[in-house]
């Protein structure tokens, strides 16, 4: 999985935005990582199936998302609003 995650003002990157990622297809284990200075990320291989995101950054309000993963890489691009 892979993305950036965006000011929605703005619409400049955020760097250090935390990406807790849930899913049955991951053994309801959580994934957890953080975007760089470029606001991107990526995530180990995910396999097919329904997850969870909740992102999370200090000045910007919380954004969770539900989407459905085929086979394949999964793109997700998120923008926040400050508060």
């Amino acid at each position: 999985m892979t993305g950036v995650i965006r000011n929605a003002v703005t619409h400049e990157p955020i760097r250090a935005a935390s990406l807790d990622i849930t899913s049955a297809a991951l053994g309801n284990r959580k994934l957890t990582v953080q975007t760089g200075a470029d606001g991107r990320f990526t995530t180990e291989p995910v396999p097919a199936g329904e997850f969870g995101i909740r992102v999370r950054r200090d000045g910007f309000e919380q954004i969770e998302r539900k989407m459905v993963v085929g086979n394949g890489e999964a793109r997700v691009d998120i923008e926040m609003r400050p508060k």
